[in-house]
Order: structure tokens, then sequence, then C-alpha cells
């Protein structure tokens, strides 16, 4: 959370979420559905990093965050690591 500073400086979850590089790319052209594909990549690499070896290492220790793991696992990695900030940001900010 050091890498964060001041959560109150992002004013929702998807803003800290994007700070990370972790929200998906979103390409649209006109009335089309989106197509959301690999995450962006941009801002703190090496905070992304960690959050992803971080999810690695909680999905192996059984608890609630595993049970979401194994809910998820069939998805892109990066999904445990968004949703761990959004969660991260909503208790550090009072909206629970």
């Amino acid at each position: 959370m050091a890498a964060i500073g001041d959560v109150e400086r992002f004013s929702s979850p998807e803003k800290l979420v994007s700070y990370f590089g972790l929200n998906p790319r979103v390409r649209q052209s006109g009335d089309k559905p989106a197509y959301h594909g690999r995450i962006t990549k941009q801002g703190r690499a090496h905070a992304r990093s960690m959050l992803v070896e971080a999810t690695w290492v909680i999905s192996g220790v059984p608890g609630p965050l595993r049970a979401f793991f194994m809910r998820i696992r069939d998805k892109r990695v990066s999904t445990l690591p968004r949703s761990r900030l959004r969660a991260s940001w909503r208790s550090s900010s009072g909206t629970c």
C-alpha cells in the first residue's frame, strides 16, 4: 500500500485500478459492442508485479480469498489483484 500513498486522491476504485495498470483495454467502434482485451500495463509496473505475486501466494492459502480465486481461476489472473485494490480503496475511504 506504500505505492498508493494517500488513497483519498483516487475518487473511485476504478481510478486506483487504472493507476496500477490492471484495467482491461477496451476497443469499441461505433455501435458495435465493446471488446475487453488484456490489461493495459500502464502505471506502476513494480507495484503491479508485486500484487500479482501476492495473488499467487494467496491462491494457495485456505480462506475466503482462495475460494474467490478458485471461482475465477479460468479467467485472467489480473482479476484478483484488481478486486483486492477495489476492496482496499473501499476500506481506506470508509465506503464499505
